[in-house]
């Protein structure tokens, strides 16, 4: 109960959103669906919520993106497309989820934040690094690839991320 109270399980959380999201940029875009589901998860184990939805409620950045979700439930009001529109809806519902994270949950510390960078910036390099190697490989394939405008070969992330 202690970790709840403490507001750890709610950081935690927006951590485990922040890697998953940074690593989905990466490797695999499943990671970036989930990241803000796991961040409204965070935003509500904040022990603090009430306290802090005013917070949100005040945030002008907050309640713009959550009109965008306001709006495309608005127009299923009359659109004859479902399947576009039901697309379009799931797309669209990070703008609502993850300024609603960063607001609510609690804030992660600065070694966590420092984590989430290494992440991102080592694994774009990690990612760049595989690519060039593969270019330097095989230069005629990469280069007829490039020239038609298409990537070549298997994907770089599938070195770093075998999964993906």
């Amino acid at each position: 109960m202690q970790y709840y109270y403490s507001g750890r399980l709610s950081q935690h959380l927006l951590w485990l959103a922040c890697l998953a999201g940074a690593a989905g940029l990466l490797a695999a875009r499943a990671l970036v669906a989930l990241a803000p589901v796991v961040g409204v998860l965070a935003a509500l184990a904040n022990p603090n919520v009430r306290r802090d939805w005013p917070q949100y409620l005040r945030n002008g950045a907050a309640m713009r993106a959550a009109a965008v979700v306001v709006f495309l439930l608005l127009s299923g009001l009359y659109t004859s497309e479902w399947a576009t529109w039901r697309h379009e809806l799931f797309r669209n519902l990070p703008w609502l989820g993850v300024p609603l994270a960063f607001t609510l949950a609690v804030p992660l510390t600065a070694r966590q934040r420092l984590a989430v960078g290494y992440l991102f910036v080592l694994g774009t390099a990690a990612v760049g690094l595989a690519t060039l190697g593969q270019y330097l490989m095989d230069p005629a394939t990469a280069n007829e690839a490039i020239g038609v405008g298409r990537t070549w070969g298997p994907s770089p992330s599938s070195f770093i991320f075998p999964s993906a």
